[in-house]
């Protein structure tokens, strides 16, 4: 018997691991941009096999939120 494979839900449940093309929108970046902040090291990504990368959300934010900056007034 063949089994059926199925997407993963998209939701907003921040257990799930995310993909680049699933983060991208949540960072308002394109694929490329989240790419970027890993390659650089500003985000965490967890790689699974040589093309298969996932985040966590948390995670992710707790890592932009070293970037944040004070507002001057």
């Amino acid at each position: 018997m063949q089994q059926q494979l199925t997407k993963a839900p998209i939701t907003t449940d921040d257990q799930y691991l995310l993909t680049k093309q699933q983060l991208a929108p949540r960072l308002a970046l394109t694929v490329r941009g989240v790419e970027s902040l890993v390659a650089t090291g500003k985000i965490p990504a967890i790689r699974i096999s040589g093309r298969c990368v996932r985040f966590s959300w948390p995670r992710v934010l707790a890592a932009l939120h070293k970037f944040e900056v004070e507002a001057i007034q």
